[in-house]
């Protein structure tokens, strides 16, 4: 049995699977990668399979499109490692990444990261996993962290198909919920791609359906756990104003006013009016967006989404690499 199984989706990322690939297999120890070719339409399963062919460490798996969720549990079905670990195709690991490999002594899950001090307690890790600190520090990826195959498949716990906003935090809230034994180390290795520029976003109407299933599996997922209630339901409430925010970041992408308007019904509606009406915001990051959509002023808060997007996208188009 392999070590470590790492799992890759891949989906039209013919630019980047060489050099990803090229930065993790410097290393001859004992694992195997998983490159899960979610339904390319560009070259990207030919070069997969050149990969494979080139190296007896990889393997491929062809599927039709259905999300990077799918790719990942279909990872999961196939993996053979006693421990899996998530990479995208257009990251990379730093080349003394196989350190990691020493310290995998049967605990349930590990996190790299140097923004995540050693011994900090399940809640307050909790809060980390979700953004809900002073530091504004988030580790919802499922990147920079190793997880025990047994315990995955013990709790039953994969990636939400049905959601296309969140799956990664979802996930790793279940797994911290059920987990048992972790292990924290500063130890950074993963080089996490960010991508800046005038690329366009997108609308996408799916993400309010999507993230009411998502606001419904946390509530259910944290009701279930012996995690203090009181800080379950400041999270709860602070997702939810989280979410507003987004949606109206969202909402701005669109480009005429008259055709954002209709969407903000989808705020005032449940489960995100208890969280707007509250007096208590627990979400102080979004807190002015929050003010202005409880008071209607919905031109106003799409008008700033869209300033504010245009600054930060001001820059050339490129990319920078970060250390989770």
């Amino acid at each position: 049995m392999k070590k470590l199984t790492i799992i890759i989706p891949i989906y039209n990322a013919e630019k980047y699977i060489s050099i990803c690939i090229k930065s993790i297999i410097r290393s001859d120890k004992n694992f195997e990668i998983l490159l899960v070719n979610d339904g390319s339409t560009d070259q990207s399963g030919k070069i997969c399979e050149n990969l494979a062919n080139n190296d007896s460490r990889i393997r491929v798996i062809h599927k039709k499109n259905a999300g990077v969720s799918s790719a990942r549990n279909e990872g999961l079905r196939h993996a053979s490692g006693e421990y899996i670990m998530f990479v995208d195709a257009d990251d990379m690991l730093n080349k003394d990444w196989d350190f990691i490999l020493k310290e995998l002594k049967n605990d349930d899950i590990y996190y790299f990261s140097k923004k995540l001090n050693q011994n900090i307690n399940k809640e307050e890790l909790l809060k980390y996993i979700i953004g809900f600190n002073s530091e504004n520090i988030c580790v919802a990826g499922p990147f920079s962290k190793i997880f025990r195959k047994d315990f995955l498949e013990k709790n039953k716990i994969k990636f939400n198909e049905k959601l296309i906003n969140g799956e990664d935090m979802l996930f790793n809230v279940e797994c911290l919920v059920y987990c048992e034994k972790y292990t924290i180390t500063s130890f950074s290795f993963y080089q996490y791609r960010n991508f800046i520029g005038s690329s366009t976003k997108r609308f996408d109407n799916r993400i309010f359906e999507s993230d009411k299933i998502f606001q419904e599996e946390l509530k259910n997922i944290l009701d279930l756990s012996d995690i203090d209630k009181k800080l379950v339901q400041n999270i709860v409430l602070y997702s939810k104003q989280m979410a507003i925010c987004v949606f109206v970041q969202r909402i701005s992408f669109l480009k005429k006013f008259s055709e954002a308007k209709k969407f903000y019904k989808y705020i005032y509606d449940e489960p995100y009016n208890y969280a707007l009406n509250k007096k208590n915001i627990v979400n102080k990051k979004c807190s002015f967006l929050l003010i202005l959509i409880k008071n209607k002023l919905e031109f106003i808060s799409y008008m700033i989404c869209k300033i504010i997007y245009r600054i930060k996208n001001q820059k050339k188009e490129g990319y920078y690499f970060s250390k989770i």
